[in-house]
């Protein structure tokens, strides 16, 4: 029953609703397929929920009073990324990842694919192209993507969410 739980878990999806756009984007880095729309009045996002059979993760308690008999709902208290994080990530009983997993686009949550350095040549600044290894491109919005100094911070944010995980 574990292995399901745990399956059900990696395979659940989310739906953050309007004031939610930077939530959205952390948990698609970490993994998670996230849906977001940045206009939609609130019986919309509750049909495009209950329709893709997501969780929706929230800060407006009027909504989730009206989306709790359909669907499951995460109802958000912090103002902060962090604290929404850990909210989130609690409530769904997420573990944070190890490492961080690059598998989908920050900003619109589709699949990153590896594309061959000589590919981006012309794309990106030449110390990026000489700097860089490796290079992934969005299948979805087609955004280029490298391990820039970025994941530095990315990476001590997850690490605080870890450490408030524990506590």
């Amino acid at each position: 029953m574990k292995t399901a739980t745990k399956q059900a878990r990696k395979e659940m999806k989310l739906l953050c609703d309007v004031m939610l756009g930077k939530l959205a984007r952390w948990l698609r880095v970490l993994g998670k397929e996230t849906i977001y729309f940045n206009e939609a009045e609130d019986d919309e996002l509750l049909k495009k929920a209950v329709k893709a059979k997501a969780i929706l993760i929230t800060r407006d308690k009027r909504l989730a009073q009206k989306a709790k008999d359909f669907t499951k709902v995460v109802l958000l208290k912090s103002n902060s990324i962090q604290g929404q994080l850990k909210e989130t990530l609690k409530a769904l009983k997420i573990k944070p990842p190890k490492t961080i997993p690059q598998t989908l686009c920050p900003m619109c949550g589709t699949k990153l694919k590896k594309v061959a350095k000589s590919k981006v040549k012309n794309e990106v600044w030449p110390r990026v192209y000489k700097r860089q290894k490796a290079f992934w491109r969005c299948t979805g919005c087609r955004k280029l993507y490298w391990r820039g100094t970025h994941l530095k911070e990315i990476r001590r944010t997850i690490q605080r969410i870890k450490t408030a995980w524990l506590q």
